[in-house]
């Protein structure tokens, strides 16, 4: 009887139109619940959006003698960062009730000051926190792409001995965009004719890049016709860039 009490006075005071047990209950055991009951969870100050909203009630409450509630996150959700980011449990200020991996928080908020932007915004915390000590991710390029730096052919960025900084000539959004800047200084490839070629078109030597291939687009027939009246002409892609040193 206390325990029928109890619930009464603990509906009573939720809402003062919950005064038909019905609504809620059946009649052959009191804690049988009817299915897809319309109770507006918000009135105990705590919303069930997301996907708490699909959640049976028995998940967070038990009906035991007194009605036992979580509402804490720690109570249901264990905290993988071992409170090296979050000391009080409070999941939500970091992430939203519609799914765990959608976040309210910026990565760059934490203080670390790296910006999830492009291909990285959609990868698992766990692809770069290998640790449970999530301050032991490196903020290096070269510590999560070593692999595609050693297996990248065109250019060899081994055998070149490229700058592991992957960021001084790729974007964050995709591997295969990435723009040697430096080239510039030697040939321009980002603009005019020259540009939208691969590496290998014209860098046949991928131990030694200074070798410059320029015969295999530049055919023989043509171009002896366009050097008629050149004096010292010969068909050699050495002769080429010495003419024409910035491709025009």
């Amino acid at each position: 009887m206390n325990y029928i009490f109890f619930i009464l006075i603990l509906l009573s005071n939720l809402h003062s139109e919950l005064q038909n047990c019905e609504q809620c209950h059946i009649t052959k055991k009191w804690d049988y619940l009817k299915p897809n009951i319309k109770f507006e969870h918000s009135i105990t100050g705590f919303n069930l959006g997301g996907t708490h909203a699909k959640i049976d009630c028995s998940k967070c409450h038990t009906f035991k003698i007194t009605i036992k509630n979580k509402k804490e996150c720690s109570d249901c959700h264990k905290n993988p960062h071992k409170n090296e980011i979050l000391k009080q449990g409070n999941c939500h200020s970091c992430h939203k009730d519609t799914n765990w991996i959608e976040k309210t928080k910026k990565h760059e908020e934490f203080g670390n000051g790296f910006v999830l932007d492009g291909a990285h915004n959609n990868l698992h915390c766990s692809k770069c926190h290998k640790t449970s000590k999530y301050s032991d991710a490196s903020h290096e390029c070269i510590s999560c792409h070593l692999k595609d730096y050693r297996k990248t052919k065109n250019p060899n960025h081994k055998n070149l001995k490229l700058l592991t900084d992957c960021i001084s000539c790729h974007t964050p959004h995709t591997w295969n965009q990435g723009r040697f800047y430096q080239h510039e200084t030697y040939f321009p490839i980002l603009t005019g004719d020259h540009s939208g070629y691969s590496c290998i078109t014209c860098h046949k030597n991928s131990s030694n890049y200074k070798d410059v291939t320029c015969t295999d687009c530049h055919k023989k027939n043509r171009t002896n016709k366009e050097h008629r009246k050149v004096s010292g002409y010969t068909f050699e892609s050495s002769a080429c860039i010495s003419c024409h040193p910035r491709g025009k």
